[in-house]
Parts: C-alpha cells; structure tokens; sequence
C-alpha cells in the first residue's frame, strides 16, 4: 500500500499547486455529474412513489 502512494506523495510534494488544480478540477467536473445524478434518482423515486 504504501510504496503506490510514494510516487503520488512525492508529486504533491513537488507541485502542490498542479496537485490542488488537479484536486479542484476533478470536483469541479464530479459535483455538477453527481447532483444531476441525485436529481435523477429523486425524481424516479418521486415518480414510483407516486403510482
């Protein structure tokens, strides 16, 4: 476990800015991904509710 996060470990150690726009990014493109998800989920759940 520990020697796949050295290479990882020392990239944020070495670029912590690209490693926070990296991090920012990706919830940037999940968040919007996820709550559309979520939405649609409620809403089926609504509807089978409803019959």
């Amino acid at each position: 476990m520990t020697t796949n996060l050295n290479p990882i470990h020392n990239l944020i150690m070495q670029h912590p800015f690209a490693t926070v726009l990296t991090v920012a990014f990706c919830l940037i493109v999940c968040l919007p991904l996820l709550l559309y998800i979520i939405t649609k989920i409620t809403a089926l759940i609504k509807f089978f509710k409803g019959k």
